[in-house]
């Protein structure tokens, strides 16, 4: 089954409130995506070269523990990852394009992750 994720954060929009998280390099972005019981926290890193570097977290959001062995694909390339033993994963890609979704199968159902557009 797939579930679309709901932005919670994004540090490139932040209000009400939400302080932006400091970004240690240029083109750094913060989001964080829920669903069903599952977070994901993702850290964009934006390089002028055009490489895209995606690192996040995927949790279980009700109880913080991290899940593992949880794929995450990112567009349409098919690059992907599976999360390690604190539910961590890294992907990169040359394509600006392809970084427009991120879907996470934490085995009970397909999290689709929509990431907003890159320019805020």
């Amino acid at each position: 089954m797939r579930h679309q994720g709901t932005l919670v954060y994004d540090s490139a929009r932040s209000e009400g409130g939400v302080p932006s998280l400091p970004s240690p390099a240029t083109g750094d972005r913060s989001l964080w995506f829920q669903a069903e019981r599952v977070s994901v926290d993702v850290l964009l890193t934006c390089r002028k070269s055009r490489l895209q570097l995606i690192h996040g977290q995927v949790l279980d959001h009700e109880t913080g523990e991290p899940l593992t062995s949880s794929c995450v694909t990112l567009g349409s390339s098919g690059s992907s990852a599976e999360t390690n033993e604190f539910g961590e994963f890294s992907l990169s890609t040359m394509d600006h394009r392809d970084v427009r979704t991120l879907c996470v199968d934490a085995g009970d159902g397909e999290i689709v992750c929509a990431i907003p557009d890159l320019v805020s």
